[in-house]
């Protein structure tokens, strides 16, 4: 299995060093063209992850969406990763300038609003749209930027995806390793922006609340750093539209219940989090990556109740 998993992994990389290449070669715009079309390919090619994006589209949209537009929900899924994956590898060589031409920005104002309270900021995302560029553009603005990332499976891979985010001026902080809670406190007092994505059934501190009327395990830490420290939180979404624009949109500040009830409080943020992550996705399906096994824990747990 391990020597395996070492083939596999070394596939990826040399696939992604590959592309890599290649976008230093082909013009931007058209290698945002092919990598839409190699995510469509992906999509018949990874048949385990086309069946459960599937799936999921099922659970999610039942009596909502049928056979047919989940059929394409699912194509523009591994279509938007394609491209997304591709407007990374061009940005390598060519830097953000041709990106930011056709970026629109909508809250920046409630960016700098929370900033100027001196007590840093915590930015929640989701797994949309081109969500790694989204904190490259922020960082390329001027921003200072750390993210919270997962322990990646494969080293090589994190490493080099670290790497890159370095390049833009963004700090990665791997969960759970044993100078992550410092680093983050360091990124409040120098009221600096901490992204982190709430949408994933990750192995982390978390609560069930509702995700498409279906209870999902969701993480807690960052509702609990929000309200321990009184940080403010924005809600923010890097969304592609029509050719090769892209709109970044920045809710209001998120106002925090603070009953006095710790678990309580925590349990009702976290749920309007997820409510906000939900409208969007509802907003864009075809944008959110679908094959995750989002709903894993919260299925097991109905069967035992």
């Amino acid at each position: 299995m391990r020597f395996k998993k070492r083939f596999i992994d070394g596939i990826v990389l040399t696939g992604l060093k590959t592309l890599l290449i290649a976008g230093a070669i082909v013009p931007y715009k058209m290698g945002v063209v092919i990598g839409g079309l190699l995510g469509r390919l992906a999509c018949y090619l990874l048949i385990r992850h086309k069946k459960k994006t599937i799936e999921n589209l099922r659970f999610a949209f039942k009596g909502e969406m049928d056979e047919e537009e989940i059929g394409r929900t699912a194509n523009a899924c591994f279509e938007n990763l394609g491209k997304s994956l591709f407007e990374l590898l061009c940005i390598r060589w060519r830097g953000l300038k041709n990106i930011q031409k056709s970026i629109t920005v909508e809250g920046e104002g409630y960016l700098k609003e929370a900033l100027n309270l001196g007590k840093g900021l915590i930015l929640i995302t989701a797994h949309i749209g081109n969500w790694e560029l989204l904190g490259m553009l922020l960082a390329q603005m001027g921003y200072k930027l750390s993210v919270i990332a997962a322990p990646a499976k494969n080293i090589r891979l994190g490493e080099m995806t670290n790497a890159y985010r370095s390049r833009f001026n963004i700090e990665t902080i791997i969960r759970g390793e044993r100078l992550s809670a410092r680093k983050i406190i360091k990124s409040f007092r120098d009221n600096g922006m901490l992204g982190v994505l709430l949408d994933q059934d990750i192995e982390s501190d978390g609560i069930y609340v509702d995700f498409f009327g279906k209870k999902a395990y969701t993480p807690t830490g960052i509702t609990s750093l929000a309200l321990r420290f009184n940080i403010p939180v924005l809600m923010i979404f890097m969304l592609r539209e029509e050719g090769y624009r892209h709109r970044i949109i920045i809710n209001k500040p998120e106002g925090l219940r603070r009953s006095g009830d710790t678990k309580s409080d925590i349990l009702h943020n976290t749920a309007i989090f997820t409510g906000i992550i939900e409208s969007f996705i509802r907003k864009y399906p075809g944008q959110w990556v679908w094959m995750h096994d989002r709903w894993r824990r919260g299925l097991m747990t109905a069967k035992d109740i």
